[in-house]
This record gives C-alpha cells, sequence and structure tokens, in this order.
C-alpha cells in the first residue's frame, strides 16, 4: 500500500514526527540519557506541560547533561515548538541555562546562523529589535550564582543574541519574565569583562541606568512567590558596587541577595566568596555601623573551615566594638589582614570605626537613665587617649550614631539616644537581664505604693 505523499499529513504531525525523530536519535547517541529523553517525550505526547517544565529545568540545570551543543538543540528541535504552553518565567529560566551552554568555539560560530533562522520561525508578536554585541570576555563566570560553563575565547554573540531573541517575545512573555530575561542578559554582559577601557566604562554606566530604572518594575513584582527576579537584581547590583563601589552599596544589595537567595542554592565556594566580600564591605564600608544584620544571617558560616575564619571572628568583634580582641587577631592574622586591599589602605579608618562602634556598646550596656558617662571612661573602654575623647563623641553625633549633648568643663558626655541596631545572642541576653531589673523596680514600686496608700488603692 503506498504512504500518503508528506504535504498530505497535518503540519502539527509532521512536527511531533520531527521531535519524536530528534529524540530517539539523542537517545542513540547518548544511551545514558535514554531514560530522560524518553520521559520528555511522554510527558509531551501526554501534554503534561507542568511536569514537563519541571523536567526540561532538572535536566537543563544539570552542568553533566551537557553534551556539546545538545541544549542548544534540544530548544531549537523540541522546546521552541511548544514553549508558549509553559509557565513563561519557567521557560526564561531554561532559557537562561541554553544560553549560558556555549563552550565550544565551533558549535557558536555555527549555531549563530541557525538562531537567526529559528528566531524568525518562532511565534512573536513584538517589534524585532537590534540585536546587542559585546566584545570577548576574559575571565572566568561569577562567583555568587549557580556554576556556569567556562567562557570561551570566542565572541559571546551567540548568547547575546539568544537572549535578544527570547526578548523579542516579551509581549507572550509578560512583565515578569520579560525583567528576568534582561536582567540576566545585563548579568551576562556585565560578568563577561569584554573590551578595552572604555567599553567597560560604557557597560558599568549602562547597568547602572539598567539598576535605577528596573526598581520600579521589580517593586510592581511585590507578593509574586518566586523570588528568582528579585534575586537576579541584586545578584546585578552587587557584581556591580563590587566593581564601581562605594563598599556600603556592595554591602547593602547583598544583604537584600541574601534575603532573595536560599542559601542552598549555592556552592560552599560561592558561599564562601560572597561571605568575604560581604565581611570586606561591611568592615571598611563608611556608613556601615550595623553588622547584626550580617551576623544573623548564616553566610558567616560558610567561613568557617576555610583560610577566611578569621574575618568572621572580625566581623564578630566589631559587633561588639572589642577593641583588645581586634588587636589580637590583627596581631595573630597579620600577614592575611594585610594582604586585603581593603582592610589594608582603610586601615586607619577602620581602627576609627571601631571606636566608635566601642563607644556605642558601652552605652548600650549603660542604662538609659544612668548615660552621663566620664570622658575618662570613655578612654578605658576605647582605649584612646583623654583628649581624642571630646573629638570621637563629636564624630559619632556627626554620623547620627549617638545624640546627646558635652559637658566640657566637667567632661561627661550626657546620651539622649543610642542608633538601634540589630542584636546578636550576647547583646540580647544583657538587653533580657535589663530588662528583669526594671520589672523588679517595678514590681518594687507598684508594692511600696500599695503599702503607703492603701485607702487609694483599696
Amino acid at each position: 500500500e503506498a504512504m500518503a505523499p508528506s504535504s498530505l499529513i497535518p503540519s502539527s504531525l509532521r512536527g511531533e514526527e520531527t521531535m519524536a525523530d530528534y529524540l530517539e536519535q539523542q537517545t542513540l547517541a547518548h544511551p545514558d540519557q535514554a531514560e530522560q529523553y524518553n520521559k520528555l517525550l511522554t510527558l509531551f505526547n501526554r501534554k503534561l506541560w507542568h511536569q514537563l517544565t519541571s523536567c526540561l529545568a532538572e535536566f537543563v540545570s544539570n552542568e553533566a547533561n551537557r553534551r556539546g551543543d545538545n541544549f542548544i538543540q534540544l530548544y531549537q528541535q523540541f522546546l521552541a515548538k511548544f514553549e508558549g504552553k509553559l509557565n513563561q518565567l519557567e521557560f526564561a529560566k531554561i532559557a537562561n541555562c541554553v544560553a549560558l551552554s556555549h563552550e565550544d568555539p565551533q558549535v557558536v560560530s555555527g549555531w549563530l546562523a541557525a538562531l537567526r533562522v529559528c528566531a524568525h520561525a518562532l511565534p512573536t508578536r513584538s517589534t524585532r529589535r537590534p540585536t546587542t554585541r559585546v566584545a570577548p570576555p576574559s575571565r572566568q563566570p561569577p562567583r555568587l550564582w549557580p556554576p556556569r560553563p567556562p567562557r570561551p575565547a570566542a565572541p559571546p554573540q551567540a548568547a547575546v543574541a539568544f537572549y535578544d531573541a527570547m526578548l523579542e517575545k516579551r509581549m507572550r512573555l509578560g512583565a515578569e519574565a520579560t525583567l528576568y530575561l534582561e536582567l540576566l542578559l545585563w548579568l551576562y554582559k556585565l560578568t563577561s569583562r569584554a573590551g578595552d577601557a572604555g567599553d567597560r566604562a560604557k557597560t558599568l554606566s549602562d547597568v547602572k541606568q539598567v539598576i535605577e530604572s528596573k526598581r520600579p518594575e521589580l517593586d510592581a513584582l511585590e507578593g509574586v512567590m518566586d523570588t528568582c527576579v528579585h534575586s537576579t537584581y541584586y545578584h546585578l547590583a552587587t557584581e556591580f558596587f563590587k566593581e564601581a563601589g562605594p563598599h556600603e552599596s556592595y554591602y547593602k544589595h547583598a544583604l537584600m541577595l541574601l534575603a532573595y537567595t536560599p542559601m542552598d542554592s549555592m556552592s560552599a565556594e560561592q558561599a564562601t566568596s560572597l561571605a568575604t566580600d560581604m565581611s570586606l564591605a561591611a568592615i571598611s564600608g563608611d556608613s556601615v555601623y550595623n553588622f547584626g544584620e550580617v551576623l544573623a544571617t548564616p553566610i558567616v558560616g560558610a567561613l568557617v573551615g576555610t583560610p577566611n575564619e578569621w574575618l568572621g571572628e572580625l566581623l564578630r568583634c566589631f559587633n561588639k566594638g572589642d577593641i583588645e580582641q581586634f588587636n589580637m587577631l590583627v596581631d595573630t592574622y597579620s600577614s592575611e589582614y594585610f594582604a586585603q586591599p581593603a582592610l589594608k589602605l582603610r586601615h586607619n579608618f577602620i581602627k576609627e570605626k571601631l571606636a566608635l562602634l566601642s563607644l556605642m556598646n558601652f552605652l548600650f550596656e549603660t542604662p538609659s537613665h544612668d548615660r552621663n558617662i566620664p570622658f575618662a571612661a570613655i578612654a578605658d573602654r576605647t582605649r584612646l587617649p583623654l583628649d581624642q575623647v571630646e573629638w570621637l563623641a563629636m564624630r559619632a553625633m556627626s554620623l547620627e550614631l549617638i545624640k546627646g549633648s558635652m559637658d566640657e568643663v566637667d567632661q561627661i558626655l550626657h546620651v539622649d539616644w543610642v542608633q538601634p541596631r540589630v542584636l546578636d545572642n550576647d547583646q540580647m541576653s544583657h538587653l533580657a537581664d535589663r530588662l528583669g531589673e526594671w520589672s523588679e523596680k517595678v514590681a518594687t514600686a507598684s508594692n511600696f505604693i500599695t503599702d503607703q496608700t492603701p485607702e487609694l488603692l483599696g
């Protein structure tokens, strides 16, 4: 019996046959992945889009599954045929893995032309925009994100072109997935370190504008359960401020990154790198006087058992304003301490900052009704000469760390207010003791009034 001409077979069926043929070819080419490819085909045939999305995401997020350009081919021969049926934010995550899978320069050069044909064939309701080009990357990928394949020496136009092709479908993607891919595109450009100094300066300027302009769009996503967009935004911001400064801006955005990024999504190396950078930024940052925020997160624990474990101890030392402990740590880890440019170049500022923190902790430990502090007591606590206490108090007031007044004749500091901070367990214990003392005084006063004025209370 003669077979029906292919022109009489519905195009949808021909497409499904092509997809099935592709998956069968991959099964034969990679027997160790046969079960995964068969599962993809089964889920597609049953139109179980949610399960298929999860299966695809699990497959492409595992770097061990990459075989040359198989992620790219998986997108072109399979995923591109039904991408509109998937949850678009989950699809954007899968597309990101595909965009970052370009390793072999020969695969990249051969894929660029195929991508242009594929991009025109994909359904879209938006207007095509010019493709952005960037120059070759010159370093390894960033340390704060899921592992990426090594960047090739070849130009990264393929990844950038893929991101642009995906963003052409912004009308279908929706606001959340579109913002996510835009942030990933700029993160890729920023971490590629492509081009000369002039190109780099322009990239940094563009990224700064993106960070500022995309913030309203990010705020509009409040209430969204998936935090990947917020995480990517703060990842981009931390990478930018890490290079462009200032330190305190890096620290503040890194704290927000931790708020939206689960620790278990980072490798040990990534967590250690982030903990190291945050510790250095907190210690050397101009306006960072609240160390309890970072100590309240598990990120500092990533330093335990590493060569930078002493940085965690230094953070706790600053949080308590412990000058003796600081001097001991600097003496013990002198070579490591001064090997860090952020600490070596700002050593005098760091000692000033520690003195201010020591004053703040001294005032915190002093009952609020007894905050008329002699200069001599402050000099003893902060290990400063007596003639520098006045300057220290003025500096603390100018930074709005404390509020009060000074009696220069009697050499007494009157303090009305101390800047609130996140407290650690020891400080909370001290506060609990203070509250216990206050409760006893209230009870004593109440009993006294009851005994002395029974006719009023009886």
